[in-house]
């Protein structure tokens, strides 16, 4: 299993967009997700800034699969341009298992 964090920042006015868009993530979209072999995403706000946090199974290998999946695309076409820049990977320094 793979841990990744990423942060972006959201664009002005863009907060209750993100948070409403969401909030209606749908169930087939869920499935898809979990079929790629993701497990886990949080995704945290401060302010405008964004913190996204992931489990999956390869992450490079779901990334690869949800990009070819057109109801992913359409996801990504709502959310994206909400974000400036998109998330960026941080590099994990300390775990304390």
């Amino acid at each position: 299993m793979e841990t990744k964090a990423f942060v972006a920042r959201l664009r002005p006015g863009r907060k209750e967009d993100y948070i409403e868009a969401h909030n209606s993530f749908s169930s087939d979209l869920r499935a898809r997700y979990r079929d790629a072999g993701i497990h886990q995403i949080r995704i945290f706000l401060l302010g405008d800034q964004l913190f996204m946090y992931v489990e999956a199974d390869d992450y490079e290998k779901a990334q690869a699969a949800l990009a070819e999946d057109p109801l992913d695309q359409i996801w990504q076409e709502r959310v994206g341009p909400m974000k400036n820049p998109d998330f960026q990977p941080l590099t994990e320094i300390f775990r304390l298992d």
